[in-house]
């Protein structure tokens, strides 16, 4: 599975929030995995000066990312392949894959 970020704007957001964000995200890759799914929730990351919340999600492909957040209503901005280098996504090649929200 590759490693992707998925850029969130949360206008007027506060620590509080974007935590609850942050369950929502656990919680939606639980439920998946639970029904055998492909999508593993791996943290998040919240900047409030820019209002901006970068999730990192293990998946097989940025679509079926892209399909299963849109189907628990979480919007984004985009999602990007990301190479943790925090974990052993080094050893491995591939392209960049990107999906903005308007390609959906």
């Amino acid at each position: 599975m590759a490693t992707f970020m998925v850029e969130r704007y949360l206008p007027g957001a506060d620590a509080e929030q974007a935590a609850a964000a942050e369950r929502l995200a656990k919680q939606v890759a639980l439920h998946l995995r639970a029904e055998g799914g492909t999508v593993r929730h791996l943290r998040s990351l919240f900047v409030p000066q820019d209002e901006q919340c970068f999730v990192l999600f293990q998946a097989t492909s940025a679509h079926a990312l892209a399909e299963t957040i849109q189907r628990a209503g979480i919007a984004y901005e985009r999602i990007t392949e990301v190479i943790d280098l925090s974990a052993e996504d080094l050893t491995r090649s591939g392209r960049a894959d990107t999906v903005n929200q308007d390609s959906c």
